[in-house]
């Protein structure tokens, strides 16, 4: 197993940080794969051990082969990897469609006998947005987390909350939706016309109703917030900061009005990208507000999945807490997909083994 040392005797065994990653390590130098993608956030390229991530990726395994190492965004100098920049690893997921301004880095290693260089990601035209995405997803009204819970009396409390809501920050009245249900016994329909390939990629006919679609339970005061929140994004295309609520919306914390959490109530803005969905939106949904006021809700799990481009006919099993969990940490299957695609042209060129490295 390879040691993680970064030569000035400091040993990286004792940062649990840095366990999964020795895995990976050992993994790679047992079993020699001919190529591998690794994966990782962000932050990784601010660790003092990237260049000695880097180094040991392209120590030779057990077979005795090295791994020359490729970003799939950006080409380096000779066409190889020895003069990428640690930022050239960085994949922005919304540039590549996906919904979702998620950033990691990914590092493709190819063993040295072939020579050819892994293809670039295609970047598209413009950015698949919230609302593209949303769309035919059947609409729900969230639960109401203490006392009573039917569809009249969520209709009439939150109707409340919208007419007090009214002229806030210039904003109109959103009426609310009438007869909304906790989760729906419909289909999906296909995502907003013009982006084909991730239609037919989340779409699937068969369905007879919507997978992980219900929504969770919320307190009356934070739908007071979300339906604020969500009013303002839909006025200005953009969520509202903590200075920016009433002061009557405020929240019993000592954090509020720091300036030190601006996205504890977040939108997702129907023109934008999704902000990351992260492994966290099982705790609440306070930074996952659907944009939509009339529904007044956060987004169940068939909606994070979709903007994460699940396929709509993946079911997550387990409790509610462990399908959020399982959507925030994958990578998105619409962009693993592009990935395979680059991979499985380099396998093929195994036979011919290309002597170019050319792109």
């Amino acid at each position: 197993m390879w040691c993680l040392d970064d030569g000035s005797g400091h040993d990286l065994d004792g940062d649990e940080k840095s366990h999964l990653y020795k895995q990976y390590l050992r993994i790679i130098h047992k079993f020699c794969p001919t190529i591998f993608v690794m994966e990782n956030v962000r932050g990784l390229l601010s660790s003092k051990y990237f260049d000695l991530i880097i180094a040991d990726l392209q120590k030779p395994n057990i077979c005795g082969e090295r791994y020359r190492l490729y970003s799939l965004v950006q080409e380096g100098e000779d066409k190889q990897e020895a003069r990428l920049e640690p930022l050239d690893y960085l994949i922005r997921a919304e540039k590549f469609g996906i919904p979702q301004r998620r950033h990691r880095v990914i590092i493709v290693g190819v063993v040295e006998r072939i020579e050819k260089a892994p293809a670039l990601l295609d970047e598209a035209e413009n950015d698949c947005t919230v609302g593209e995405v949303l769309s035919g997803l059947p609409p729900l009204r969230s639960g109401l987390s203490k006392g009573e819970n039917t569809d009249s009396l969520w209709y009439e409390k939150v109707s409340e909350i919208a007419r007090r809501n009214a002229g806030l920050q210039g904003m109109a009245h959103v009426p609310i939706r009438k007869r909304l249900k906790q989760q729906s016994a419909t289909p999906p329909q296909k995502i907003a016309a013009g982006r084909t390939a991730l239609q037919e990629w989340l779409h699937d006919p068969r369905l007879l109703t919507t997978p992980n679609h219900e929504t969770r339970g919320h307190m009356l005061s934070d739908l007071e917030r979300y339906y604020f929140a969500s009013a303002f994004a839909k006025l200005g295309s953009r969520t509202p900061r903590d200075t920016e609520f009433p002061p009557e919306l405020a929240p019993n914390h000592k954090s509020w009005r720091t300036n030190k959490f601006n996205d504890r109530f977040r939108v997702q803005v129907n023109g934008l990208p999704a902000t990351t969905i992260v492994a966290h939106i099982s705790k609440d949904g306070h930074s996952f507000i659907h944009p939509d006021p009339s529904q007044c809700r956060s987004l169940t799990v068939r909606e994070a999945a979709r903007l994460q481009t699940f396929p709509d006919n993946y079911f997550f099993e387990g409790p509610r807490t462990e399908q959020y969990k399982q959507v925030g940490n994958a990578v998105p299957p619409f962009l693993a997909s592009q990935i395979a695609g680059i991979i499985a042209d380099l396998l093929d060129a195994r036979s011919g083994n290309s002597k170019s490295v050319d792109r």
